[in-house]
This record gives structure tokens, sequence and C-alpha cells, in this order.
């Protein structure tokens, strides 16, 4: 798969989940009141944020809703989480962190999805000079 057609699926992914979770938050009153702009906040490891940056674009014109990207750390954000009692989105980098947003009453299980998972790679220089094939080799 290419890294073009890899950043595509994750955003199409990010888009699906952004749309799900305004759809679960559109009975909030925060989401009907007319004289506010409307915005839900997304907290995403920042490993993927072009991804991110372009399917929060993708979401504003197509819906009218502000995106508002966090951007950081998995720890780091479910710390800021916590702290500040706000978000509508967490996209973490591992999902060890669901689990502890979960045992922080953060994070509704029911509302969890896999969106994505990661496939390591080992990227080796041009022609493998030093015959690199698994960890081992490192």
């Amino acid at each position: 798969m290419n890294k073009q057609t890899l950043l595509i699926l994750t955003a199409g992914i990010v888009i699906g989940i952004l749309i799900g979770t305004i759809s679960a938050a559109s009975s909030n009153l925060y989401f009907n009141k007319p004289q506010q702009e409307k915005v839900i906040v997304v907290f995403a490891g920042a490993a993927a944020a072009p991804v991110y940056r372009e399917a929060a674009t993708m979401f504003e014109s197509k819906y009218g809703v502000k995106v508002e990207l966090r951007l950081g750390g998995s720890g780091s954000l479910l710390s800021a989480m916590e702290i500040a009692k706000t978000g509508d989105v967490y996209i973490p980098g591992s999902p060890e962190y669901i689990q502890k947003a979960i045992k922080l009453g953060i994070v509704e299980p029911d509302y969890v999805k896999k969106m994505a998972y990661l496939v390591p790679a080992i990227i080796v220089q041009k022609g493998n000079p030093k015959n690199i094939s698994s960890l081992e080799d490192l």
C-alpha cells in the first residue's frame, strides 16, 4: 500500500469517526445553541498530525463544525483531558491509552471504535548494504 493510499484511507477513517461522534453528541445542548459556533475538540497523537489536519479541514467544510485539534503524546493528551474535563474525540497511538481512559472514566467504552492499526517496518538504505532483514540484525 503506497503512502498516498494510506493517507486517504486513514483520513476517511478519521472522518467516519468524527461523523459518528457528532451524531452521538448532537442531542447535547452544547451543539443546539444557535449563538455559539459548533466546535468539537479532538485529542490526537501527533505522529499522524498531517492526516488529522486534512480530515479536520474536510469535516469542517462538509458539516460546518469547527474541529479543534490538540496534538501531542497519548499520555500527555490523556492527562490534559483528565485535568480540563474536556474533549470530544480521543485518538491515542496505542490501545493501552484507551483502556486507561476508560478506567479513569474519561472515555465511554460503548463509543470506542478501532479505526486503524500500525504495521511496523524496517526501512533500510538503498540496496540494503548491511543486509538487515530483522530486528536481530540491528
